[in-house]
């Protein structure tokens, strides 16, 4: 330290080199939480707590939400990682001749800031959703750049090579991986202990069956089939817009032995023209139109605009446009109350998030939910795949 000391202006540039990787060292390990919760949704199949919304879920299941099949969660924990490890180097070693690793970090935060800022307008824009932890990972790795830059000019001046490591240094380097660990498996315990009570909140008193299958539903598939998939969905929800299509498409794959049942759950108080879409899917039903409609609702994965994009569905799926005009204005109209009879049965059974779906096999002897996470697993278990064969 004596170098310092005789030099009290490189000694105070030198101090501050040494504090603004210690608070580079602790976002890395924050970003390393914050990416590590949202990768462990994906491994646990489980929902990240998400403000009393399930936007986070809708932004998790969306495909824009991979790159090459991989959730972007586990390549954002890996860059901090990275991040993680070139600071914790230069806090063991000090700063000095740290220009090389500093320029790594820069260079490993701006590339992790732009893929950071395209997801987050995929999430505004695309998805129509929002996930907390996405926006605090953004604002993580934005914070790490700037501080990169700032390093970056402290080291091109020479500044930052007369900082050394101290004995803080070596603590924060055990103990924030030891808090990260247990951090993310105390949030881990919690998310399965969560979806557990989602499903345990879903009630199945007497006569469930009769009540998920019973008046001409919306339905493709043989009434006798061996299993039946009774869906509660909204939409304009993007989990529903992504994981319905799925559901449908592997119905149709087993058309003798599979039947899907749609019921209506709008979720009026975050979608504005979910009820009214929902309606309108219901006059469609009304004409043999059903799954023309809401399947090109969903398949926008996006939000309606206003009601003239629903009209324009309609147009395009033969309906006669100044009917449903005319029928929409009436809250009474006997599609509003299909839609009705169908939330109040999800309210009579507990259901809280879309979608959500009930397995039903042996003539309804046996039903299983599933959530949007673990439904296309589920059905493609070899559990289902004997109910299906028979």
């Amino acid at each position: 330290m004596a170098e310092l000391t005789d030099n009290p202006a490189s000694y105070t540039r030198g101090v501050k080199a040494i504090l603004l990787n210690r608070v580079l060292l602790f976002l890395a390990f924050l970003g390393l939480f914050v990416a590590g919760v949202l990768s462990l949704g994906h491994i646990l199949g489980a929902n990240v707590p998400c403000g009393g919304s399930h936007e986070c879920a809708t932004v998790a299941s969306h495909p824009a939400s991979k790159m090459f099949g991989v959730p972007v969660a586990y390549f954002g924990f890996l860059a901090y990682v990275a991040l993680a490890v070139v600071t914790a180097i230069r806090s063991a070693k000090g700063m000095r001749n740290s220009g090389k690793l500093v320029m790594i970090g820069f260079a490993i935060s701006a590339l992790g800031t732009i893929m950071s800022l395209y997801l987050q307008y995929q999430s505004f824009m695309v998805i129509k959703a929002t996930c907390i932890w996405c926006m605090g990972s953004a604002a993580i790795m934005i914070l790490i750049l700037i501080g990169h830059a700032i390093l970056a000019q402290l080291a091109e001046s020479g500044e930052a090579h007369e900082g050394v490591a101290t004995s803080l240094d070596k603590v924060m380097l055990i103990g924030l991986p030891l808090a990260l660990v247990f951090g993310l498996y105390l949030q881990g315990t919690s998310m399965k202990d969560g979806d557990a009570g989602l499903k345990t909140s879903i009630k199945l008193p007497p006569g469930t069956y009769e009540k998920l299958i019973a008046r001409d539903a919306n339905s493709i598939g043989p009434k006798n089939a061996k299993l039946t998939i009774v869906e509660f969905a909204d939409l304009q929800c993007g989990s529903c817009q992504t994981h319905s299509p799925m559901v449908k498409a592997f119905a149709q794959t087993y058309p003798d032995k599979v039947r899907i049942i749609y019921r209506h759950f709008p979720l009026a108080n975050r979608h504005q023209w979910a009820m009214p879409a929902a309606a309108v899917s219901e006059y469609a039903a009304e004409k043999g139109k059903f799954w023309d409609v809401a399947m090109a609702v969903m398949e926008s994965h996006r939000e309606l605009e206003g009601p003239d994009e629903l009209y324009e569905i309609a147009q395009k799926t033969g309906l006669n446009v100044a009917d449903l005009k005319k029928r929409m204005t009436n809250p009474e109209d006997p599609a509003y109350k299909r839609v009705v009879v169908d939330m109040d049965l999800a309210g009579e059974l507990g259901i809280e998030v879309t979608p959500t779906f009930f397995l039903i096999s042996e003539g309804g002897k046996k039903i299983e939910v599933a959530s949007s996470r673990d439904i296309l697993e589920t059905l493609q278990s070899p559990k289902y795949k004997d109910i299906i064969n028979g």
